[in-house]
């Protein structure tokens, strides 16, 4: 599964997504600039509270890549 991650643009971002994953429990994931590949697929409770948490930081997951 492939999430894509808008506003991230830095190391320091990588690592607020890569905590919040973490948080929630999930290991499996390869973090890289703009796009989070999940090994195994989260639940949808899973991925709004990823969605929530990130956009406190400033980042936005969206649910379409080509949403701009």
């Amino acid at each position: 599964m492939k999430l894509y991650v808008k506003y991230m643009v830095s190391l320091r971002c990588k690592m607020v997504v890569h905590q919040e994953l973490e948080r929630l429990g999930i290991k499996n994931a390869v973090v890289d600039l703009g796009t989070v590949e999940l090994l195994d697929d989260i639940s949808s409770e899973q991925r709004q509270i990823l969605k929530e948490n990130l956009l406190k930081t400033g980042l936005e997951v969206l649910d379409d890549k080509k949403v701009s």
